[in-house]
């Protein structure tokens, strides 16, 4: 049986709003990955990647986005740049200069736009059920494919044989 991770929980200050956020950690953490979730990813909801292989050998930080759940909901209009710069505002506050990302639906429009913006805050990203996002999508997408080159070359956070949980997940690691 292994043993279950650390988990710490609340609101974290960053210098740009507080994020209401999650950290686990095993005891022999392999590495470190940020995972952004949907535009619905409330932690008192969205715990099924606590049970999962991903959980048991990495740390993980998560948060829910700016103006959901508990974090807050600064005035104004947002665009996938402030969403970008709340992630590596997390980051900051934890002290971790480089992580995996992991980003599902919403969370990976968020994880494309840290790529393009904070590039040397990503060591391997995954996506998973996204689009670039944001106003003039296709020209966004199309900038953020010029601008980088993502390699199918890599390893899967999940191990040699690319399962976790039943399902197939490639990381993809982007160089300049």
């Amino acid at each position: 049986m292994r043993a279950e991770p650390k988990l710490r929980e609340g609101p974290i200050a960053t210098d740009r709003l507080t994020l209401y956020a999650l950290r686990s950690t095993p005891k022999r953490p392999e590495g470190r990955v940020l995972l952004l979730g949907g535009s619905n990813f409330d932690l008192r909801l969205k715990r099924q990647f606590l049970t999962t292989n991903l959980a048991a050998r990495f740390e993980i930080l998560t948060y829910e986005p700016r103006g959901i759940g508990r974090t807050e909901q600064p005035e104004g209009a947002w665009d996938m740049a402030d969403y970008a710069a709340d992630a590596a505002a997390l980051m900051d506050a934890v002290g971790w200069d480089q992580a995996d990302i992991v980003g599902e639906s919403f969370g990976g429009m968020t994880a494309l736009h840290v790529c393009h913006l904070f590039p040397d805050r990503v060591a391997r990203v995954a996506v998973i059920s996204a689009t670039a996002g944001g106003r003039g999508r296709g020209s966004e997408a199309a900038r953020y494919r010029e601008h980088r080159t993502v390699t199918r070359k890599s390893q899967s956070l999940s191990g040699p044989s690319g399962r976790a949980d039943g399902l197939r997940c490639h990381v993809y690691r982007a160089f300049n």
